[in-house]
């Protein structure tokens, strides 16, 4: 069995698919969509996961290879989930990165 990619729902009720080894929205790239099947062509379409496929050998994931997860950062100890949504830009929410 291959790299298990990630597919789950935000706050807004979007889906959301990521790459194996996800870590948080910031360092990871991530498509999301009103359907899985948005948010994994958008994903395809996000240069950071086009070289993550091409250094780690990955095919052209299809929705069969996401596990779909309640809670992203469930599996990381310690990590402080992404802050609450404040804005918006190009149709996109923004989240506050900052702690001054």
């Amino acid at each position: 069995m291959g790299p298990h990619f990630l597919m789950f729902q935000d706050e807004e009720g979007f889906w959301c698919a990521t790459t194996p080894g996800f870590q948080n929205i910031y360092l990871d790239p991530v498509g999301r969509g009103r359907t899985p099947r948005e948010a994994l062509e958008e994903l395809k379409q996000h240069p950071g996961f086009q070289e993550r496929a091409r250094q780690f050998g990955w095919s052209t994931p299809t929705l069969a290879d996401f596990v779909h997860i309640s809670d992203p950062y469930a599996h990381i100890e310690n990590e402080p989930r992404p802050p609450h949504i404040i804005g918006r830009r190009g149709g996109r929410r923004l989240k506050v990165v900052s702690k001054r």
